[in-house]
């Protein structure tokens, strides 16, 4: 994957930290909750992105 999807991925995440704790901040605990989740999957496309490159690079 290019540097583009990866910083995608990235800006995406910050984004879910903040947006998880302005809704936490205001009560919403299930929205705040959606939030947390969208970074969980987000570390793991990284996650998986990242053990890919690894891969090509070994071959």
């Amino acid at each position: 994957m290019n540097s583009t999807g990866k910083g995608f991925i990235n800006l995406s995440s910050l984004a879910a930290i903040f947006f998880s704790g302005l809704s936490f901040g205001m009560g919403h605990l299930y929205i705040g909750s959606g939030f947390v989740a969208w970074f969980v999957l987000s570390l793991v496309a990284l996650t998986e992105i990242r053990k890919d490159e690894e891969v090509k690079e070994n071959d």
